[in-house]
């Protein structure tokens, strides 16, 4: 059986029930971007001989946003760079950014913060 729609007889698509999901979408992945200091911090307080499993995986799980910042404008890494030197402790230095990750250096250690 075959359905017959008059064209004149449907409405268009109601956009504002979604523009607050797009909204809150774009909040979460902002927030989710910008908790990779708090993350890197937490890291970098962490013993790298205990707590390595720990270290792995919540570095992997910012593996988009390393992603994203590897493969951005100079700007971006200086400024995340500045943005996870900022909450580090003491005696810790952001080394350098390269495709294994973002890496510091803490005391003797040399840490990769995402390591494939």
């Amino acid at each position: 059986m075959i359905r017959r729609v008059r064209l004149d007889t449907m409405r268009p698509c109601d956009n504002s029930k979604w523009k607050p999901a797009l909204g809150a979408l774009a909040l979460l992945v902002v927030l989710y971007s910008l908790s990779i200091g708090p993350a890197c911090w937490i890291c970098m307080r962490l013993d790298p001989l205990k707590d390595a499993h720990v270290q792995r995986v919540v570095g992997l799980s910012y593996t988009p946003v390393v992603c994203g910042l590897l493969h951005g404008p100079q700007t971006i890494k200086v400024a995340a760079d500045w943005f996870i030197q900022l909450g580090a402790p003491a005696g810790t230095t952001v080394n350098r950014w390269d495709w294994t990750g973002i890496r510091w250096t803490q005391g003797e250690w040399n840490i990769t913060f995402l390591g494939w």
